[in-house]
């Protein structure tokens, strides 16, 4: 299996771990169950870069998919 998919698989059950933990704590702390919020991805990367005087570039990849490149400027090297 390719180590992508391997990372993506790890990142998912990390997730789920993390909510887990994050609910458990709530109950135990008597808080509010916290409930997972949908994220518009498109609007917070593009908040970043901007942030940071970065830019996005979005271009198709060949055989499908979607290849998203973030730019940020360097600071100048002391020297």
């Amino acid at each position: 299996m390719p180590p992508i998919s391997n990372a993506m698989r790890r990142s998912k059950c990390d997730r789920r771990r993390l909510h887990h933990f994050v609910g458990s704590y709530a109950a135990f702390a008597k808080l509010p169950a916290p409930r997972p919020e949908p994220i518009a991805w498109d609007a917070f990367v593009a908040e970043i870069a901007e942030a940071h005087g970065g830019r996005v570039h979005l271009a198709n990849r060949d055989g499908g998919g979607l290849c998203v490149t973030l730019d940020f400027p360097t600071a100048p090297l002391d020297g």
